[in-house]
């Protein structure tokens, strides 16, 4: 499981819990708004010796607009 950050424009704007981490370019609805990956940073230094704890992980994302298909 991975702890996952959101962050807009420097800024955390949702937390969630997932299975898996999204991929650069990956499309995902976040409370009704449509964002598009930029960057997935995650950190597996600090989840060595915790059994059962989510790994730490930030994805940067931005708004998709109307150019984006």
């Amino acid at each position: 499981m991975f702890y996952v950050t959101f962050a807009l424009k420097g800024r955390e704007v949702h937390h969630t819990t997932l299975p898996f981490l999204p991929r650069a370019d990956d499309h995902m609805i976040i409370n009704g708004m449509t964002y598009i990956a930029l960057k997935v940073e995650y950190d597996l230094s600090a989840h060595q010796g915790q059994n059962g704890s989510a790994i730490p992980a930030r994805v940067v994302i931005r708004r998709k607009t109307d150019n984006d298909f």
